[in-house]
């Protein structure tokens, strides 16, 4: 509810899903988001980007966000679900994203397995 600048009344879309390669687990996202703003969600939404649904059948901007990146190790919830025969280290990243009016719209925390994952920037 702090995360969301929402209270204990407002209703919330709570979707986890796995992020695939192929047939190999990368990560676990839990994303949380106010049915106040983002309003008709249906799986069929899911399906794709939940971005693209916002911005063009919501109608809304999407402005920025504010992301953590950190790292822990797997506990028993995350490892089952990430299919680990052994707790691994994992990085999380942890997201509030914003709309053009400041709003927050979504709450996103991001398991992702280390030995999955690879950066490549240009700065």
């Amino acid at each position: 509810m702090d995360q969301m600048n929402i209270n204990q009344f407002d209703l919330t879309y709570e979707i986890e899903r796995l992020i695939m390669n192929g047939k190999t687990i990368i990560a676990l996202q839990n994303i949380f988001m106010p049915v106040k703003i983002i309003q008709g969600m249906q799986m069929g939404s899911l399906m794709g980007s939940i971005y693209d649904f916002i911005e063009k059948e919501l109608d809304l901007n999407i402005d920025s966000a504010i992301r953590t990146v950190s790292s822990e190790i797997s506990n028993d919830d995350t490892s089952r679900i990430l299919d680990l025969s052994k707790p691994e280290p994992l990085l999380t990243v942890e997201q509030r994203s914003f709309l053009d009016n400041g709003q927050i719209f979504e709450y996103a925390y991001t398991y992702i397995r280390s030995s999955q994952f690879s950066l490549h920037e240009s700065v």
